[in-house]
């Protein structure tokens, strides 16, 4: 299926981003790769429900994180560069969900907290809200510790030891929230002091910094999803998938 129209493709090639515009169509079957249509439980329960769980989970994630990721691209479409970074943002946040939720059961699996303590992370990533309606649901995990999750396993990997998604995550929000770059995307001032305001969504080639980012947390979604499959598929009873 084609994502792309002619004119956000052109954008990419011609801010000289052919690797990137490729790494998009990539991401696009990785998405496909590890859809899962339907799961059918066994006929025996299993003893715990944790890999149920954690199936039914990565599935939401992976759904959340596909959408955001064509959403971004169908703001490049519209040459809406300010949707598309603010689809970026919420795409960090979701590999965050699933790096969390890797670095709970990696640490389960490894004897450094209990059942029970990640049975209650699971919880508060499937169900956590914090609105009056659902009064009983408990309070979701912090953004930021889900960002920084994501960075415990990166600085492991990487030599810079640097904090690449919190980093990441606040330049965007500078975007997100109405601060200077939030704003200042809506007009352009010559070197004689003349301001031209823009009508409506527009996207340079200066605009397309989002893409660096939405592509790096595209990479890390699949690396914890692969990882927690693996994981689950090897501790844990599962399902039946259908794909």
């Amino acid at each position: 299926m084609r994502m792309f129209n002619e004119v956000a493709e052109q954008t990419l090639i011609l801010a000289g981003m052919e690797e990137q515009f490729g790494a998009f169509n990539q991401c696009l079957e990785d998405y496909d790769n590890r859809y899962i249509r339907i799961i059918k439980p066994q006929e025996k329960g299993p003893e715990r429900a944790m890999g149920q769980n954690g199936i039914h989970y990565i599935q939401l994630a992976l759904f959340r994180s596909r959408t955001l990721f064509e959403g971004s691209i169908s703001s490049m479409n519209h040459k809406n560069a300010l949707v598309a970074t603010l689809s970026t943002r919420a795409h960090l946040e979701v590999t965050g969900g699933l790096g969390y939720f890797y670095k709970k059961l990696n640490n389960f699996y490894n004897g450094i907290i209990t059942y029970e303590q990640l049975d209650e992370a699971l919880r508060k990533l499937t169900l956590g809200a914090r609105i009056k309606e659902l009064d009983k649901a408990p309070d979701p995990i912090s953004v930021m510790s889900l960002i920084d999750a994501t960075d415990d396993y990166f600085k492991n990997k990487i030599p810079e030891k640097v904090s690449m998604f919190r980093e990441s995550y606040d330049f965007l929000s500078e975007f997100c929230h109405p601060n200077c770059y939030g704003v200042a995307m809506g007009c352009d001032i010559n070197s004689v002091g003349i301001i031209r305001y823009s009508k409506s969504a527009k996207m340079t080639e200066k605009d397309l910094i989002f893409v660096h980012f939405l592509l790096m947390s595209s990479h890390a979604f699949f690396n914890f999803n692969d990882k927690v499959f693996e994981l689950l598929s090897k501790n844990e009873e599962l399902q039946i998938f259908i794909k």
